[in-house]
């Protein structure tokens, strides 16, 4: 299964090795953006995954409403890998090793129990009217 934690909790974040980029999936193991996020402004993001069987198959990332184009996060250790996921502590701005942290703002955090839709997405993100 690999090392520590890996595959048993879910992360949502900026990949760890650019902050330019947005990282959904498992500690060690998953998808991120391709194209650099805008700085210096709101953006909202969403990662959804209706399970696939290994930690990339069935990821979706959305900037500002919008699917966008992913890849998977080769520098980790483990990609692919089943995850493996238990419960662990809820963390915001910082990873299970407490020498990562996320510097900025957040505004809203939101956990669903299902998948949301395109359009779901779409209408969250129109209602915040961050253009």
């Amino acid at each position: 299964m690999g090392i520590g934690g890996t595959g048993r909790e879910v992360f949502f974040s900026f990949h760890f090795s650019s902050a330019e980029q947005f990282f959904g999936g498992f500690y060690n193991a998953g998808v991120r953006t391709v194209d650099a996020l805008p700085q210096g402004q709101w953006v909202h993001l969403v990662w959804t995954r209706q399970g696939g069987g290994d930690s990339q198959t069935g990821s979706i990332l959305y900037v500002n409403g919008q699917a966008v184009a992913q890849t998977v996060a080769t520098d980790l250790c483990c990609n692919p890998q089943i995850p493996n996921v238990g419960s662990a502590a809820f963390r915001i701005n910082r990873a299970r090793d407490h020498t990562r942290y996320f510097v900025g703002q957040l505004d809203e955090v939101a956990l669903y129990d299902y998948v949301l839709t395109p359009g779901q997405v779409v209408e969250h993100y129109e209602a915040l009217g961050i253009d």
